[in-house]
């Protein structure tokens, strides 16, 4: 059995980065990352089911959570920036993106954008998160 996880991320990853020209990573910023860019995306969460099981075959059903941050000095909003950025990832997975070694059959939001800001002292950290529900099997 192959696990998606992997391609699947790491087909977004690539596909982000060349639409939007931002950083894009899985999970976390890394640590050697210095200074943190001001606008990024991360591929927060994955979760992957088997679905259509027969005798020599199944097919998966995922989700995915893609987070657009967007940090400006505390008080500063600009939604407009994230809101960019939304338009292209959703434009970005409209046209399709490849996973190598798998057939996409369907991809689709999972549900509305949710925004989760934090406020700190110093910065407002603007995170919308995206959520797909992806439905693919081994090509």
């Amino acid at each position: 059995m192959i696990n998606p996880n992997k391609y699947i991320r790491d087909a977004w990853i690539s596909a982000f980065k060349t639409a939007t020209g931002l950083r894009v990573w899985g999970k976390l910023v890394p640590k050697d990352v210095n200074p943190i860019p001001n606008r990024y995306i991360l591929i927060s969460s994955q979760s992957k089911n088997r679905f259509a099981v027969a005798k020599d075959c199944y097919e998966w059903l995922c989700t995915i959570n893609v987070e657009i941050i967007n940090i400006t000095p505390q008080g500063f909003v600009k939604t407009v920036t994230v809101d960019d950025i939304e338009e292209t990832i959703l434009n970005t997975v409209e046209i399709g993106i490849t996973v190598p070694g798998f057939t996409v059959k369907l991809v689709r939001l999972a549900g509305p954008p949710v925004d989760m800001d934090i406020d700190t002292e110093t910065e407002m950290i603007e995170r919308r998160i995206i959520s797909y529900e992806l439905w693919f099997n081994k090509a």
